[in-house]
C-alpha cells in the first residue's frame, strides 16, 4: 500500500493489528547526472513513501538490518508490522520473488 501513512489515523481508530506489505524500492543518486535511479542491491536509500514515513530516522543500512521484531510499529492504540524485502546473500530480490521464496520455505 503506497500510501499506508495516509491511513495511520484509521489504523489507530479501529485499533487492530495491521500488516503493511510493500516493496523496498531501492535507489541511489547519480551525482554526475544529478539523477536518482532504481538500483536493487546497490541502493543507498529507498523511494518508498511508507518506509520513509514510518522509519524516517533509519539509514539504508539500518533498514536492511532490521529484524522482524524491530519492524513492529506502535500506532496509537493499534500496532502494525511493515514487511519489505531485505538483502540476502548480497542480493535484493524483487518483491514477488522474495514473497514466493518465503512461502516455499515454510
Amino acid at each position: 500500500m503506497g500510501s499506508s501513512q495516509n491511513i495511520k489515523e484509521f489504523i489507530d481508530f479501529i485499533g487492530i493489528k495491521t500488516l503493511i506489505i510493500t516493496d523496498i524500492d531501492s535507489i541511489r543518486r547519480n551525482d554526475e547526472e544529478d539523477q536518482v535511479e532504481a538500483c536493487g542491491e546497490n541502493g543507498t536509500s529507498t523511494s518508498n513513501s511508507s518506509i520513509k514515513h514510518f522509519y524516517e530516522d533509519k539509514t539504508w543500512e539500518q533498514l536492511m538490518a532490521l529484524e522482524p521484531d524491530e519492524r513492529e510499529l506502535d500506532i496509537g492504540d493499534a500496532s502494525a508490522f511493515i514487511a519489505y524485502q531485505t538483502m540476502e546473500d548480497g542480493y535484493i530480490q524483487k518483491f514477488e520473488d522474495a514473497f514466493y521464496s518465503k512461502i516455499n520455505k515454510t
